[in-house]
């Protein structure tokens, strides 16, 4: 399995389409750091809601 994957490693950097995929991935990179910084964000204010309304209605 690991010589597979060197193959195709070796053949991805001798194409000249490999930058294509670079690019791609630096793409993918860039938007899971989007979605992390938004999930990151939206949760603290999603915890701090759901923590007002505990606090607003208490258990009986």
């Amino acid at each position: 399995m690991l010589a597979n994957i060197s193959k195709t490693l070796r053949r991805l950097i001798r194409d000249e389409d490999g930058h294509v995929l670079v690019e791609y991935g630096l793409i993918l990179f860039s938007i899971a750091v989007l979605c992390i910084l938004a999930v990151r964000s939206i949760g603290g204010k999603t915890g701090n809601m759901f923590g007002n309304i505990r606090d607003t209605y208490p258990a009986r």
